[in-house]
């Protein structure tokens, strides 16, 4: 058999614990309201989808 292993370990400016309590730094500066790594992400992701710009944003 052939196995293969992959580990994915996705690095974020301003980790992803410091929104428990007071929102990730840079969406609350970009989009002035606490939230999640997650939820900028998805956020981004839909607003380059809106633009036609998916392919500026994904590798």
């Amino acid at each position: 058999m052939n196995y293969a292993i992959y580990d994915v370990a996705p690095r974020l400016g301003g980790g992803t614990n410091v929104h428990v309590n007071v929102g990730h730094p840079y969406g609350n500066a970009l989009w002035r309201k606490p939230m999640s790594s997650g939820r900028r992400i998805a956020m981004e992701l839909r607003r380059a989808a809106e633009q036609d710009r998916l392919l500026e944003v994904l590798t």
